[in-house]
């Protein structure tokens, strides 16, 4: 239980491992729940829906596009919140200002934002 502790703590530091797991986390919780829209919601949507005739598992209809992700949409917020914690916690460990993250809106500064999540911090010993 030791990785769920800083889990949505945005005080402290975070080693470049344990950004990577959390990341890791993040995209297995979204595939997960990419799993349960197509293998347990689409089939009942299909199945309750009269219009919704032939439902082919993975086919997304414009109509039918924002039901068809109801369980990813709902982790979304929650992967959201996880990934800008561990992100703030890295910036800190480098001893740059995590407002530094607001470079990513930029799109050329997300190229210094990788730089600073891959590179040792100060005091960090992997």
């Amino acid at each position: 239980m030791n990785w769920f502790k800083n889990l949505f703590s945005f005080t402290g530091t975070a080693k470049r491992s344990e950004l990577i797991r959390k990341i890791f986390g993040c995209a297995l919780v979204v595939w997960l729940a990419a799993l349960v829209d197509e293998q347990v919601i689409g089939p009942y949507l299909c199945s309750q829906d009269p219009l919704k005739v032939g439902c082919i598992p993975g086919e997304v209809k414009l109509e039918y596009a924002l039901e068809d992700f109801i369980a990813v949409l709902s982790v979304m917020p929650l992967v959201a919140v996880v990934l800008l914690a561990v992100m703030v916690r890295r910036m800190n460990d480098h001893g740059k200002s995590p407002w530094l993250l607001l470079l990513a809106l930029t799109g050329v500064g997300i190229l210094p934002l990788l730089y600073w999540f891959v590179i040792r911090s100060r005091a960090q010993d992997d």
